[in-house]
């Protein structure tokens, strides 16, 4: 991964990882607490901003936001920039619906078309992330004209489809990919355990998820459940 793919990367999860309802907020003594995906992602994005990433977030003030939910499987966040009149599209959420949005991609610092090969590559890359019990997020983001969007514009919308801004509708501008974040989120000591208990003692166990389907039967597996 280049430099400026990493570090978009985690630009955007840095100031789009603010906007969840149970987010990741800094606690007085500098600690993380909340949402344990969000707070993996500050803290992988912490380091690039000298552990000062409150104040990147500062000073990329939130214009509007579409919060997460299990229908979309996706949020969206709109920021102001500190080095430009243009607005940027940050978005985060399943891989399969976040390519479905996009209709180019970061590489190596330089915006290229999101061919059906490279989606295929990114997808294999997906499922080998999710076989191993890995939770992944697919990331995409699109700077906005400031003359088409200027400082004052009013964003709206809460769906994709009463947004007035570019969201990869039909006959509009995709977004660009920009890469894929996963986290392991293991199962707590002792579950294996319990799963094996209550299937001795003929009770049914059903495990309720919203990770993608390859990664849920990897957890399954380490849990012992059939």
């Amino acid at each position: 991964l280049s430099p400026v793919c990493l570090g978009s990367l985690r630009r955007a999860a840095s100031i789009n990882a603010e906007y969840m309802g149970n987010n990741a907020k800094f606690k007085d003594d500098g600690t993380i607490s909340g949402d344990a995906s969000e707070t993996a992602l500050v803290k992988f994005s912490n380091p690039q901003y000298g552990n000062n990433i409150k104040e990147f977030r500062g000073v990329h003030p939130k214009k509007h936001g579409i919060p997460f939910n299990s229908s979309n499987k996706w949020q969206v966040s709109i920021h102001d920039r500190p080095d430009s009149e243009a607005a940027v599209v940050v978005l985060k959420g399943a891989p399969e619906r976040v390519l479905d949005y996009c209709d180019e991609y970061l590489y190596d610092g330089k915006t290229l078309p999101l061919t059906d090969d490279v989606r295929q590559t990114i997808t294999d890359g997906v499922i080998n992330l999710g076989k191993k019990g890995e939770r992944v997020l697919g990331f995409c983001h699109l700077e906005l004209s400031p003359e088409e969007f200027p400082p004052d514009h009013m964003f709206q919308g809460d769906s994709r489809e009463k947004a007035n801004f570019p969201f990869g509708r039909e006959n509009e501008k995709g977004l660009v990919f920009i890469g894929l974040m996963s986290m392991i989120d293991p199962p707590r000591p002792g579950v294996p355990q319990a799963v094996r208990r209550c299937q001795t003692a003929g009770i049914k166990v059903i495990m309720v998820t919203g990770d993608h389907p390859i990664t849920a039967k990897a957890i399954a597996q380490k849990v012992d459940y059939p």
